[in-house]
């Protein structure tokens, strides 16, 4: 998976889909070493609204110069729609998911703190990502 890849297919989505440290809340006041796969509704609806509330507003379009466009951002309109979405494909991650609130909330930081450059590149995602795309979709 590569920046341009989650620009396009993710962060003008729901699932464009933030950094907890071990043990205290992270940036969603949930406790950021709970398992992704044992998140509570209200949980996820907390986590939800603070990875989607990363994006910036308004919505705007990156143009990558290729022929491809990144849509970014969200309207207030669309994000509350985009955090019942995300609410509930949170409750549904990926059996052997091992990952955390922490990991997931350190992956959407550092994905809506990216660069236009860095959106439209090839280049891969965070680090910070890896625990988390295996588990989602699944």
């Amino acid at each position: 998976m590569n920046f341009k890849w989650i620009g396009s297919a993710f962060l003008c989505s729901v699932m464009a889909f933030a950094c907890g440290g071990g043990g205290g809340g992270g940036g969603s006041g949930v406790d950021a070493d709970v398992a992704l796969l044992d998140v509570t509704a209200g949980e996820a609806g907390d986590v939800c609204d603070y990875i989607i509330n990363l994006q910036e507003q308004p919505e705007r379009t990156v143009d990558c110069g290729d022929g491809t466009t990144v849509t970014v951002g969200t309207t207030a309109a669309q994000a509350a729609e985009d955090i019942a979405d995300c609410t509930t494909d949170l409750q549904a991650v990926a059996a052997d998911c091992a990952a955390t609130v922490g990991d997931l909330e350190a992956c959407f930081e550092d994905l809506s703190s990216a660069s236009d450059a860095e959106l439209c590149s090839d280049a891969p995602l965070p680090a910070a990502c890896a625990p988390v795309f295996p588990c989602l979709g699944g």
